[in-house]
């Protein structure tokens, strides 16, 4: 990088010192001689000899420009930026001042972050014209630190031709900031360029490595997103016949294996500034091999998602539809609305809350002689959640979250308010293999009151009658194993299961599902 030209004055330098011998009298240690002793120090790579010889120079020599300036390379190479920026600041202050000193002060900034006064010695180095290659390179960095992605790749640019030795790291450099900036297919060419100068390097072996992440990014932000899955289940209880034999009424082959298809499509535009966009459609269904005429199900949804990013947090508006198929014939159509915060609180938790609404259409008419004064289900609501994120490993995360509904039914017996407390998480147990489990606790409580007469388990009389709000405590966990066999392929097996317990026994059940497929995307 920078390296090279400065070791070659460095070298210039210590050249001049040891031209020529020193004299009888002059070889007992003047400040000439520690001076010169701490360079060759330096040069043998005994740096923090060489710190302790210079320090002793500097004291003897307070006004050598070139004292300051060996200390402050001693300092860098000990890795101590904050006792090197002094040195290399009287360095180019000093009479006479040492040119090779100004990148290093720049350079020394922007290691302590320091990025206005970086910006500051290169404006005076730009007009004096000073080292330009290497102080333009140093430019695109602190540009890149700010933020200023496409401006560093400027910088970047007049470096490499300036000094075409420079060719390599500035071509890696451009290729961060492309990948920074999102462009990702010139990030990709770039990293081929750096690896092309010269592959034996470690800059060459580095570039490999990001042009191969950006390769894989490419293929994880594509605009457009296609996924097909075909699964294959089993379903304990497709019918959610009630536990109770007195309430489900001689209900049998509530058992059934299933196929389910899936597919879906993600367009995701990658948009210049803070401008978000997403949008979504999704197919999927259930075809049993019993009940297949009343319980099959295919559905279809669409949602689009403009946003805006502010900083560590973005807004977007969900939008979506949904549109629903049960044994072939309509049954539900579903939109909502609202809008979606998330915060970033630090590099690995994020913070979402969301607050819509919500409205669930069921297009299956009533039977004859069923009221639809208690028995519509048609309803509008408010559906908000609050989610905490925490991203505690590579490919791995934690996730909670509350959600709160509220359903107001055209038919009373459907008015309820529920709270949803889930847990999820997902991390890899060994390579290209991820385990996934999820555990849910949903509370529904309805309004209207139940009335009934169930058996009494100590007669007499042989039934009694029931008279109470009506209250479902549904638990729900599931684990599963996704294992990548290729960037494009997922084989998954998962193990759900449901518990809904409720005052009302017709709907009081436990279902088993077992799922096993293949994912494709594409």
């Amino acid at each position: 990088m920078i390296r090279g030209k400065l070791r070659l004055s460095i070298c210039v330098i210590v050249v001049l010192f040891f031209l020529f011998p020193c004299s009888q009298g002059f070889c007992a240690q003047t400040p000439e001689d520690v001076l010169k002793q701490g360079i060759e120090e330096y040069r043998l790579e005994n740096y923090e000899e060489s710190v302790e010889t210079l320090t002793e120079a500097r004291k003897l020599l307070p006004d050598s420009s070139m004292a300051a300036f060996m200390l402050g390379m001693a300092y860098k190479q000990t890795m101590d930026y904050k006792a090197a920026l002094p040195q290399f600041q009287d360095a180019v202050t000093m009479e006479p001042r040492i040119k090779e000193a100004l990148p290093e002060l720049i350079n020394i900034h922007y290691r302590l972050g320091n990025y206005e006064e970086a910006k500051r010695w290169i404006a005076v180095a730009e007009r004096e014209e000073i080292m330009l290659a290497p102080v333009s390179f140093l430019k695109g960095l602190v540009l890149q630190k700010e933020g200023n992605y496409l401006e560093s790749v400027d910088a970047f640019e007049r470096a490499k031709s300036l000094d075409e030795k420079m060719s390599q790291s500035a071509d890696f450099q451009i290729g961060v900031s492309y990948m920074m900036a999102r462009r990702l297919q010139e990030a990709q060419e770039r990293f081929r360029a750096a690896v092309t100068t010269d592959p034996t390097t470690d800059l060459g072996t580095y570039a490999r490595r990001y042009q191969d992440l950006v390769e894989d990014r490419i293929f994880l932000e594509r605009p457009w997103r296609f996924t097909a899955g075909l699964f294959g289940r089993f379903d304990s209880n497709v019918v959610a016949k009630p536990e109770e034999s007195s309430f489900a009424g001689g209900i049998t082959n509530e058992a059934s294996l299933a196929f389910a298809p899936s597919f879906r499509v993600d367009f995701v535009p990658v948009l210049e500034g803070n401008k978000l966009f997403s949008a979504n459609y999704s197919f999927g269904s259930v075809i049993l091999n019993k009940n297949s005429t009343t319980h099959n199900l295919l559905g279809n949804t669409f949602s689009v998602t403009p946003g805006y990013r502010f900083g560590r947090s973005a807004l977007n508006l969900n939008v979506s539809y949904g549109h629903y198929l049960l044994g072939g014939r309509r049954y539900l159509e579903t939109f909502s609305v609202g809008p979606l915060y998330r915060y970033l609180l630090n590099d690995r938790n994020i913070l979402e809350v969301f607050a819509g609404f919500v409205s669930n259409d069921y297009l299956k008419p009533l039977a004859p002689g069923i009221s639809p004064i208690e028995y519509d289900q048609d309803n509008e609501g408010v559906r908000a959640y609050l989610s905490w994120v925490w991203l505690f490993a590579r490919d791995s995360f934690f996730n909670a979250r509350y959600e709160f509904t509220t359903e107001n039914a055209d038919g009373v017996r459907y008015d309820n308010e529920g709270h949803r407390f889930t847990l999820n998480t997902i991390f890899p147990i060994a390579k290209n293999v991820k385990f996934q489990a999820s555990v849910g606790y949903f509370l529904r409580d309805f309004s209207h009151r139940l009335t009934y007469v169930e058996p009494n388990p100590a007669p007499p009389p042989l039934f009694v009658g029931v008279d109470m709000e009506r209250k479902d405590h549904q638990y729900s966990a599931s684990a599963g194993l996704t294992w990548e066999a290729t960037r494009q392929l997922n084989v998954i097996f998962q193990y759900s299961a449901t518990r809904n317990r409720s005052n009302d026994p017709l709907n009081t059940y436990t279902r088993h599902i077992f799922t096993t497929g293949i994912e494709y995307k594409f």
